[in-house]
C-alpha cells in the first residue's frame, strides 16, 4: 500500500505557504502516494492554487462535514480528559472535532500542517485520532518576530503539543529554525530545516510574446526598464512605504522607469494606492492587484525588488530567480538562503532604502551585470530548490517519522 498523506491548511489564500502546500501535493501524487488536501474554507470560488492540482490525483476535503463532527465527538467521549487541559477557545476546539473525526475516517500514515493555527489544531486532532505521525511546517519567522496577533494563543498550543504529543517540526529557512526554537524554547536540531521548492515549468513559463503584449497593454515601450515586486499590502512585515521610496529614489535617476507592483491590497483602489497617492509617486508605478498568472510580469522586468521587513522563504523571490530576474532584497529570514550577495543579486538590510535604491539603479545601468547575476540567481534556483529535491527531502523525514512508530515504507 502506497504511503497516505493527508496535507491540511485552513485556507487557500494567496501566499507562500499555501502554494507550497499545493506544489508538494502534486509532487507527491505524482510519485504514487496517496495525497489527501483537507481545508475548512467555506467558499472555494476564490480559492488560490486549486487549479493547479487538478490532474495530479490528489483529493481535496472539506473537513467540515457533519459525519466528521459525528466521528471527533465520539472519540472525545472516549477520551474525556482531552479538552480539560487544552488552552483553546470553542471555535478551535470545534475545529479540532472535524480534523479529529477526518484523520480516524481517513486513517493517514501522516498529517502534515501548514501555518501557526493549523499545526496547532492539526497536531491536537491527530493525538485525538492517534495518527501515527504529526508534521508542523513553519513559513515564516516566530509569532512574535512576525507580529502575529494570536501569539499568546499559538505559543500556548504549541506548549501543550509539546507536553501531550510527539510533534514533528520543519521550517522553510535557517532564520525560522533559530527564531521558532528561541520562542518554543526547543533545540533548533528539534526542527529541520527544509528549503521551499519550485517547478516553474508547471505555470512559469514566460515567453518574449507575453511580455511584449503585457507591455503595449500597459503603455511601457520596449526598451523602458521595468522593475518589479510581488507582494501584500501587511505595512510591519511588507514595508509598502520602502516599495515607494526606492521606487521614487530610482525614477529620480531614471525618469524612463517602469514599476510594477502586484498582490493582494496592491491595486489603485487598495491600501497601496492611498500610500502612492499619499506619497505623491508618478504614473510610472502601476498598481496591479492580486494576478493569478504572473508569468507575464516577469517576462515584461529587468530586475525584482522585495524589501521586506519580515520573510519566510518568500516564493516571489524563487520566481524571479527561475525567470533569470537578479534580485534586490531585504536580508532578512531565508532571503539569505536563497540570494547570494553579489552573484544572484543585492542584499541589505530593510531600513537601508538608499543602499537598495543604488543597487537597483547599478543594474539598470549595466545589461551585462543584469544578465550575469540573472543567469546565476536561475541556475541556483534549479539546482538549488526544484520541487524534486524538496519532495525528497520531505519523503525522507516522513520515513524518518514513522520508523519510531514501526510502520516506514519503502
Amino acid at each position: 500500500m502506497p504511503l497516505k498523506v493527508c496535507l491540511y491548511i485552513s485556507r487557500f489564500a494567496p501566499g507562500g505557504a499555501e502554494r507550497q502546500m499545493v506544489n508538494l501535493a502534486c509532487e507527491l501524487a505524482d510519485r504514487g502516494l496517496q495525497v489527501l488536501v483537507l481545508h475548512i474554507q467555506k467558499d472555494l470560488q476564490d480559492a488560490a492554487y486549486l487549479q493547479d492540482m487538478e490532474g495530479h490525483r490528489v483529493k481535496i476535503l472539506d473537513a467540515r462535514s457533519q459525519e466528521y463532527l459525528q466521528e471527533g465527538i465520539r472519540l472525545s467521549r472516549l477520551h474525556t480528559d482531552f479538552f480539560k487541559n487544552i488552552p483553546a477557545p470553542h471555535p478551535l476546539r470545534m475545529e479540532m472535532l472535524y480534523l479529529a473525526g477526518a484523520f480516524s475516517r481517513l486513517k493517514p500514515d501522516i498529517v502534515h500542517s501548514y501555518q501557526d493555527m493549523p499545526n496547532c489544531t492539526a497536531g491536537c486532532a491527530a493525538i485525538l485520532a492517534d495518527v501515527p505521525a504529526h508534521l508542523a511546517s513553519f513559513h515564516s519567522l516566530d509569532p512574535a518576530t512576525s507580529h502575529y496577533p494570536w501569539e499568546t494563543q499559538t505559543y500556548a498550543l504549541y506548549r501543550y503539543l509539546l507536553l501531550h504529543g510527539h510533534p514533528h517540526f520543519e521550517a522553510c529557512s535557517r532564520a525560522s529554525v533559530q527564531r521558532y526554537a528561541h520562542w518554543l524554547d526547543i533545540a533548533p536540531e528539534a526542527i529541520a530545516y527544509t528549503p521551499n521548492g519550485l517547478d516553474p515549468t508547471a505555470y512559469l513559463v514566460p515567453t518574449p510574446q507575453a511580455g511584449k503584449a503585457f507591455r503595449e497593454a500597459h503603455g511601457i515601450g520596449p526598451d523602458a526598464p521595468v522593475l518589479l515586486t510581488l507582494s501584500r499590502f501587511a505595512p510591519y512585515k511588507k514595508a509598502p512605504e520602502s516599495i515607494v521610496d526606492i521606487c521614487a529614489r530610482v525614477q529620480a535617476q531614471r525618469p524612463d522607469c517602469h514599476f510594477l507592483v502586484a498582490g493582494s491590497g496592491m491595486a489603485e483602489d487598495e491600501g497601496m494606492g492611498a500610500l502612492v497617492k499619499e506619497r505623491g509617486v508618478g504614473n510610472q508605478m502601476h498598481l496591479l492587484g492580486l494576478q493569478r498568472d504572473v508569468a507575464p510580469l516577469f517576462a515584461s522586468s529587468d530586475i525584482f525588488l522585495l524589501p521586506s521587513r519580515v520573510e519566510g522563504f518568500p516564493i516571489s523571490i524563487m520566481e524571479a530567480m527561475a525567470t533569470g530576474l537578479p534580485v534586490v532584497a531585504s536580508n532578512v529570514g531565508g532571503i539569505p538562503d536563497l540570494v547570494r550577495h553579489g552573484k544572484d543579486g543585492f542584499l541589505h538590510d530593510p531600513q537601508d532604502v538608499e543602499g537598495m535604491a543604488h543597487s537597483v539603479a547599478a543594474l539598470l545601468a549595466d545589461a551585462g551585470l543584469r544578465a550575469r547575476l540573472g543567469a546565476g540567481a536561475r541556475e541556483r534556483l534549479l539546482k538549488e530548490f526544484s520541487l524534486r529535491k524538496m519532495g525528497d527531502r520531505i519523503l525522507q523525514r516522513y520515513q524518518e517519522m514513522l520508523a519510531g512508530t514501526g510502520r516506514a515504507r519503502g
